[in-house]
């Protein structure tokens, strides 16, 4: 399932964050909060982890989808 920038966060996406830190998406989960994603820092997801509610993508952008095709700035594919 491919979400489009700035609905929500899905498994195996790579996004970027307003600092221009890259995020991998891993799982979601059910915190005590409700829904969340666990987050690993980097491309490849194997920096340190980080949960956010599933839906907090303001500020964020997209880079890549869950199967890897890499996005454009606008959330696009780029051709």
């Amino acid at each position: 399932m491919r979400s489009t920038v700035g609905e929500v966060f899905v498994p195996g996406e790579v996004w970027q964050t307003s600092h221009g830190t890259l995020w991998k998406v891993l799982r979601y989960e059910w915190g005590d909060e409700g829904k969340r994603v666990l987050m690993r820092r980097g491309e490849d997801g194997r920096g340190r982890k980080q949960y956010r509610p599933w839906d907090a993508v303001h500020g964020w952008v997209m880079q890549s989808y869950a199967d890897g095709t890499p996005t454009g700035v606008d959330g696009k594919l780029e051709r």
